[in-house]
């Protein structure tokens, strides 16, 4: 053939060749993009655009359904829908594979004042869509779906009030959020490898949060403010943060959890007071962790072979009764004017049982103290509080230690040594008895003293949990079953 020739053909299959690769997807059936009275599909179902269901219409997807979307556009109901897999007959939510090859998401399954009488979601897998299911004054059920590779799995707006349980969610950037006066029920779910929060809870929402389970993400569970959560008998692994409370109040209740091998297990940030009860906490970094002004009432736990087991840090006041704080590098750190009450606690076999960090010292805020560097911080954030006019509180130069059991060892050196001693495991004034500040020459402050007297010589029965749960099973088929 002639150079001629050669250069013609290469030209024709240059040309052809996209109409080839693209001749199935142009002679593909589209359904309509409006769904009118009541519709099922089965088989292969394809979308291009968003597909509406108005609420004088039903969808029916029977099991093993695949429902192919070929562009950014979603489902969008108003009326009834009824997703109807079986696990191994499921309905499966996909992209189109030139849709995949744009590096593109569908805007998934979006429901809005749909009722949980005649909708529901079960057996479906979602994959790589933006938010898998996006839930607006709707109540539903979601149970026994899979969904993956998403940005967000599942959204909840404007009071819904779902149930979702015994769905699986994976390697997607955020699992379950919960937004505006939202009340669902979550539970035993599975969620692994999730870039940022598998549960957030915000905005007034009230949510029960039982028995899931979470693998690898940044934080576990997190709610804010003016939220009243239930989180009981979760169990979470591999999180930066496992379960993250902010400006919560009493009424925020962390009972029976099992959270191991994270950062901080749970962490009250700024004025949060919940209650933290019977939870087993194992092979973290850090253990309880309160900060900034933070009051939680933490008893009945088991805090075991952590770094630090509980940690008081800017002014926090936590209660810490009967709980087993044991084989910890550190019991109980307290600094920058911390003042827990810990008594009645089993608090032995640490490397320091409890230790006061350097900014620990009354004389030092009773003094300039942290005055001037919260007034730099308060300026850094425009804020319009005049610190000089809030009151001030009257420091001890002391926390409240006592009535606590130390161990057999430790007991005998209380015994023989007396109360207001170097005892071996504490840190405190008898370790570091002045310290300065920079900022502030050559001027020294007392270290406060951990008061310790009164303690027990028997372990004290009652400390620990009091809710014994199978919390080493971290078994992802099991919310499938």
């Amino acid at each position: 053939m002639s150079k001629k020739g050669i250069i013609i053909v290469i030209a024709v299959l240059v040309f052809c060749i996209p109409d080839m690769l693209f001749a199935q997807e142009e002679n593909i059936e589209y359904v309509p993009n409006l769904v009118r009275g009541e519709q099922v599909w089965e088989g292969t179902i394809h979308l291009q655009g968003k597909v509406s269901v108005p609420n004088d219409a039903k969808l029916v997807i029977k099991k093993n359904t695949k429902v192919v979307f070929h562009s950014k556009g979603g489902l969008e109901v108003f009326g009834v829908l009824q997703v109807q897999g079986k696990i191994g007959e499921e309905v499966i939510f996909d992209l189109s594979k030139e849709a995949k090859a744009q590096g593109i998401k569908f805007q998934g399954i979006s429901l809005n004042k749909v009722d949980s009488r005649e909708s529901y979601i079960t057996g479906a897998i979602i994959r790589n869509a933006v938010s898998a299911i996006i839930s607006s004054e709707a109540s539903i059920r979601l149970t026994k779906n899979r969904i993956e590779d998403s940005i967000t799995a599942i959204e909840f707006y404007q009071e819904s009030v779902p149930v979702v349980e015994s769905n699986i969610i994976i390697n997607c950037e955020k699992g379950i959020a919960v937004r505006t006066k939202s009340s669902p029920v979550i539970r035993t779910n599975y969620f692994e490898n999730i870039k940022f929060t598998a549960i957030d809870i915000t905005q007034a929402s009230k949510a029960t949060v039982i028995n899931n389970t979470i693998l690898v993400a940044q934080t576990g569970i997190s709610t804010k403010q003016g939220v009243m959560a239930d989180i009981y008998g979760n169990k979470i692994r591999y999180a930066d943060v496992g379960i993250y409370l902010y400006r919560v109040g009493p009424e925020e209740k962390i009972e029976a959890n099992y959270i191991k091998n994270s950062e901080s297990a749970i962490v009250c940030d700024s004025f949060s007071m919940p209650i933290i009860l019977n939870n087993l906490i194992k092979g973290n970094s850090d253990g309880i962790v309160s900060v900034q002004f933070s009051s939680p009432y933490i008893k009945d736990n088991d805090i075991i072979g952590n770094g630090k087991a509980i940690v008081a840090y800017k002014k926090c006041e936590p209660i810490i009764n009967n709980n087993n704080i044991i084989d910890n590098d550190f019991g109980i750190f307290c600094d920058y004017s911390s003042y827990p009450i810990a008594n009645n606690n089993n608090i032995y076999d640490n490397l320091y049982s409890v230790a006061l960090g350097k900014f620990q010292s009354a004389a030092w805020e009773k003094g300039a103290g942290s005055a001037n560097f919260t007034k730099q911080q308060a300026a850094m954030r425009n804020s319009k509080v005049d610190f000089s006019k809030l009151p001030g509180k009257e420091l001890n130069n002391y926390i409240d230690f006592t009535s606590n059991y130390w161990g057999e060892d430790i007991t005998s050196e209380m015994d023989k040594k007396g109360k207001d001693a170097n005892i071996s495991v504490i840190f405190d004034y008898y370790d570091n008895k002045k310290v300065t500040y920079k900022g502030f020459g050559d001027q020294k402050f007392e270290l406060d003293r951990v008061k310790y007297e009164n303690w027990s010589k028997e372990k004290i029965k009652e400390s620990g949990r009091k809710t014994i749960l199978d919390y080493e099973k971290f078994n992802p088929k099991a919310v499938t079953q």
